[in-house]
């Protein structure tokens, strides 16, 4: 089988859009940090247990063409996989992502992330190499998500061959097979993390979504913040978007429906003058992002 890097990093042809709600633009702006959350803290839990689920189902595919301890190894990734969910699994390191889309004005994303005519669609260009390098540097990888099934089984598999071979060689060594296992097991879990936010339903594929993904992340890391839920505490990364005292650069920003769009227009810019955010274009003589009005019609609820 041909090898294929799970955590290879991608740079997209063209701008990608985090959409978010007046408060997170504030906050991107103001402290020119964008949060990446806890994977065990996404809004919707679904997105990790269909992961699970996918990767359980080919398991089981290749137990039954296994034989002796390849097969328990195997049932113990299955079970372990169960609890990756939990939060106290393993609160030592964990996995942060922080979401994008190829889509600067859809429908859907204003109405999931921007209700109430209470959103921005705010555009980076990671092909800027100062952004390459901060991705580089806090240990993050930007992926592109994968929404075909045939895709998705084939690169979790891999990972579990991964993790057999990892077995077999760890097992010509002079530790008790019991050991061994655990230790596969935990590492598979950690690359399973950082693979399981690349994997979305095929239902989603409208939204062609890239992640920024961390590595392992120790929990008492200076970056790591928490932030109030809707039911519980939220851990979350502060990812650096450009070094110490050097301006935000953002490519462009819609503003999603609403009524009253020219006061919001005025004082956006006024905002990105203010904060000295840079853009591609010129505006009353400065480099400033350009801002754009959706193009979906405001309805009042």
């Amino acid at each position: 089988m041909e090898t294929i890097n799970m955590m290879q990093p991608e740079l997209p042809d063209r701008p990608i859009y985090h959409y978010t709600s007046q408060k997170g633009l504030l906050g991107i702006v103001t402290s020119k940090k964008i949060w990446a959350t806890n994977i065990q803290y996404l809004n919707d839990e679904t997105e990790l247990t269909y992961a699970i689920e996918l990767t359980r189902e080919e398991a089981q595919k290749l137990i039954n063409k296994l034989q002796g301890k390849d097969i328990e190894l195997l049932e113990e990734i299955a079970r372990r996989l169960k609890t990756v969910t939990w939060a106290g699994y393993d609160s030592s390191t964990s996995i942060y992502v922080c979401s994008f889309s190829t889509e600067c004005d859809q429908l859907s994303q204003w109405r999931g992330y921007c209700p109430d005519g209470n959103g921005f669609s705010i555009g980076f260009d990671f092909s800027r190499q100062p952004l390459i390098d901060l991705i580089k540097e806090q240990g993050f990888t930007l992926c592109k998500c994968k929404y075909k099934v045939e895709e998705q089984l084939d690169l979790v598999k891999q990972l579990m061959i991964k993790a057999l071979d990892t077995f077999h060689q760890t097992h010509l060594g002079l530790l008790q097979d019991q050991i061994v296992q655990a230790l596969a097991t935990i590492n598979f879990n950690i690359e399973f993390l950082r693979l399981a936010p690349q994997l979305k339903h095929p239902k989603y594929s409208e939204e062609n979504e890239w992640r920024l993904i961390s590595g392992p992340i120790l929990v008492d890391n200076p970056h790591v913040k928490f932030r109030e839920g809707k039911s519980m505490i939220i851990p979350y990364f502060e990812f650096n978007l450009v070094k110490e005292n050097d301006p935000l650069h953002l490519q462009e920003i819609w503003i999603g429906p609403t009524k009253y769009w020219q006061l919001s227009r005025a004082s956006l810019q006024t905002l990105l003058v203010a904060s000295q955010v840079k853009g591609p274009v010129i505006i009353a003589g400065k480099f400033m992002p350009e801002v754009k009005i959706t193009e979906i019609p405001y309805r009042a609820p």
